[in-house]
């Protein structure tokens, strides 16, 4: 899904490696109170982003279109996961969700906008964004290299973080190896009980729910993206010992391979403008009725800049869920989406996004 450079990882790794995480009952979930939206990921090989960066020229006079067609040119020839994930996750997570197609006006003309130049013209605005980084990126040949990483402690503690206690979105890597598949995962839920062995292992389950990107392209609302992974980790008393928990099982191979979020919006393409963006999309006429999330797909959801913990993770609009189970986006309607194959090796510097 991406193929950006990305060499950061921060410090803090290191103090979250030695801190012990608190374990209180047998389950630890939440939800953030901002809801990521779907959006498409623009697949580089089908140049998909240039239309809309074509639209942005004609509105602004600027060069957006060929500047992209020269760094990131469609083709054959280009693996078939290099998109732009990391501007769709950046944006799904900092923008309100375009949800109707506009009217722009500029240079005394107009021209429509739907839903998916909208959208393009965030994901191309956020694929350069300043983030903050955990982890290292696996099969880039930089940096550590470690195919455990992130553990599942660490992975641990900023779920916690960030959905928890700050109530915001955290987008990862869910793909460990060489390819990059960003998603903005909006809940978790851990469940842990003791190791038949004993001696105070304990043996957990991880669930994360993200914003999928295998949607339409004008696609409106939420489709969730599920996944579960298993690992173990050793406790003394009521605290987890550092450094013990591991992945297990098949998580050995697939967990995720780094987190990160984003607090500065720049924009790798030097000819697109964040602050012309946001007016011509704040300021655009709406030319038509807002599509519901029925409108955009089968199983789609309602998303929403500022959901509350309730609506995304504990009560539908109707009450809680049947046996009093809390409800969250896409739990019964989860799913791994089929990654398309292709070369694999180190990113191009600058290159190619998802």
């Amino acid at each position: 899904m991406s193929a950006f450079a990305r060499t950061t990882t921060l410090c803090i790794l290191f103090v979250m490696a030695v801190i012990t995480l608190p374990v209180h009952g047998q389950t630890d979930e939440a939800a953030a109170r901002r809801i990521p939206w779907s959006g498409y990921w623009f697949p580089t090989a089908k140049g998909e982003l240039l239309e809309p960066l074509r639209k942005y020229d004609a509105l602004t006079g600027s060069n957006a279109f060929q500047w992209e067609l020269r760094r990131n040119p469609p083709g054959a020839n280009v693996p078939a996961w290099h998109g732009y994930c990391h501007g769709w996750a950046a944006a799904s997570v900092l923008e309100q969700e375009p949800t109707q197609g506009l009217m722009a006006t500029a240079r005394g003309g107009n021209i429509s906008l739907g839903v998916a130049d909208q959208k393009g013209w965030y994901a191309a605005c956020h694929t350069g964004d300043a983030a903050n980084w955990f982890g290292d990126r696996y099969g880039d040949g930089q940096g550590s290299e470690d195919p455990n990483d992130l553990r599942p402690d660490v992975l641990w503690q900023l779920l916690k973080m960030f959905i928890k206690d700050q109530g915001v979105p955290l987008i990862m890597d869910l793909d460990p190896g060489p390819e990059v598949w960003n998603y903005p995962v909006y809940a978790y839920r851990i469940e842990y009980r003791p190791n038949p062995n004993g001696g105070g292992w304990q043996s957990a389950q991880l669930s994360l729910w993200a914003a999928d990107d295998a949607v339409p392209p004008d696609f409106v609302g939420l489709m969730p993206h599920f996944q579960t992974y298993t690992f173990q980790f050793l406790t003394r008393g009521a605290t987890i010992v550092a450094g013990s928990a591991s992945w297990i099982g098949q998580s050995v191979q697939d967990h995720p391979d780094f987190a990160w979020y984003p607090f500065v919006v720049r924009p790798d393409n030097p000819e697109l403008q964040y602050p012309v963006v946001r007016r011509l999309i704040q300021g655009g006429s709406p030319t038509g009725p807002v599509p519901t999330p029925s409108d955009s797909g089968a199983g789609a959801i309602a998303s929403g800049s500022s959901a509350s913990s309730a609506t995304a993770f504990g009560t539908t609009a109707s009450g809680t869920a049947a046996g009093g189970t809390p409800y969250i986006p896409g739990f019964n309607s989860a799913y791994r989406k089929p990654r398309p194959s292709g070369p694999t090796g180190a990113a191009p510097v600058g290159g190619a996004p998802h």
